[in-house]
């Protein structure tokens, strides 16, 4: 529930192509949990709670693969949220979505954006696990966190870390490309 609350606060973001007109809007509305609505009380619960709609993400060339990212299932038709640093590196990257259950699919690149380093893939799927979106106005400083993702070059199981909210509504700079 926590990542999917983090990916929410940032799928705001995604507005199409590398600063071109949008070319995809997430439907608006996709309903929000309510943070008193929780019934989760532990890291373990949510865990399986948000596991079965984090994917693991292989990307390749022809020449093979260059590297493995995590995304998260937002809609039960195969839309995907994940990083967009994932593939600007990598020339005529091509995707590969593993579910956690290990049913893979091609994906389709749909819209990223550099600023917010969020991407959207696409599978052709029906009945995928979405995940559980929360409500960003509703984070606090000091509540704990988790994040849910596959280990760079680890398949087949996902990983779970722990955190805290040191702050909210800021903007940073950095020296890095993300």
């Amino acid at each position: 529930v926590t990542v999917a609350l983090i990916i929410a606060v940032s799928a705001g973001y995604i507005f199409g192509n590398r600063g071109g007109e949008p070319s995809f809007h997430f439907n608006s509305s996709t309903p929000l949990a309510d943070k008193g609505d929780n019934q989760l009380s532990s890291k373990s619960a949510v865990f399986n709670a948000v596991d079965p709609s984090v994917v693991l993400i292989t990307v390749y060339t022809e020449n093979g693969i260059s590297g493995y990212a995590s995304g998260v299932v937002y809609t039960d038709d195969g839309y995907i949220v994940t990083n967009d640093h994932i593939y600007t590196k990598v020339p005529s990257a091509k995707f590969l979505i593993t579910t956690n259950d290990g049913i893979e699919y091609d994906a389709a690149f749909v819209a990223g954006d550099t600023r917010s380093d969020l991407a959207v893939l696409k599978v052709e799927a029906v009945g995928l696990k979405k995940a559980l979106f929360g409500n960003s106005e509703q984070v606090l400083i000091g509540e704990e966190v988790i994040a849910i993702g596959y280990a760079s070059g680890v398949s087949g199981k996902s990983i779970l870390t722990s955190g805290t909210i040191s702050s909210n509504n800021i903007r940073f700079s950095s020296t890095s490309d993300y």
